[in-house]
């Protein structure tokens, strides 16, 4: 798996596969939602320019950001033209917070609460809320481990 933006890889018998994060919600009587990660956000610089510049994200693509500290994180939107949902995960792969619908270009500054190791930034409306759980494809191996 290498860092920025993904394309997708043949795995064994023609079949393509890309990285993935499932959403499994704490209502179990929603169905998890699976995420192919377009972007991997895992270095400083990555981290920095995020989504912008960068196509807009259809519903089941999201970009991750993996941080080597846990540690409270903010996000802001810059230059990012389109919609998208923020959401932050503590290091026991539980969701803590989401800001859903957040505005393109907007300079709002997006606080996590408490920890964070990971965040998706989904298109706007994923519905994911605070409790649920995370889980990481092995194509993502150690880096979501770490």
């Amino acid at each position: 798996v290498r860092s920025a933006e993904f394309g997708v890889r043949s795995k064994g018998k023609g079949k393509a596969v890309a990285p993935s994060v499932t959403i499994i919600p704490a209502m179990r009587s929603e169905a998890p939602k699976i995420y192919n990660v377009t972007l991997l956000c895992d270095t400083p610089d990555l981290r920095t320019k995020g989504l912008q510049g960068f196509r807009q994200l259809e519903q089941d693509e999201a970009a991750l950001f993996v941080f080597e500290r846990t540690g409270p994180v903010s996000f802001w939107m810059g230059s990012v033209t389109f919609p998208i949902d923020i959401i932050f995960i503590g290091p026991d792969s539980k969701v803590g917070r989401v800001y859903p619908f957040c505005k393109p270009a907007s300079l709002d500054v997006y606080p996590s609460i408490g920890s964070v190791k990971w965040v998706i930034e989904t298109a706007a409306g994923s519905g994911i809320s605070v409790g649920d759980s995370v889980k990481f494809s092995s194509e993502l191996g150690a880096r979501s481990a770490e």
